[in-house]
């Protein structure tokens, strides 16, 4: 993971699943399929990787200007 300069924020997840996460399109029936999605549009940059347990995913957000 890059270095998180001082107010920033990192979300980080760990999951048992190895199949890594990638960008697909979604229908508007689906249910699933959009979340990735979401995270690629707000976040100023994410990642993944496999691990022993399965996968962990990151990214990473800079807060709005006040």
């Amino acid at each position: 993971m890059p270095h998180l300069a001082a107010g920033h924020g990192r979300t980080v997840v760990t999951a048992a699943q190895i199949l890594l996460p990638a960008l697909r399109g979604a229908g508007t029936d689906d249910e699933t399929g959009r979340g990735l999605r979401v995270v690629s549009t707000l976040a100023r940059e994410r990642g993944a990787s496999r691990t022993k347990a399965g996968k962990t995913l990151w990214f990473a957000l800079t807060p709005p200007r006040r």
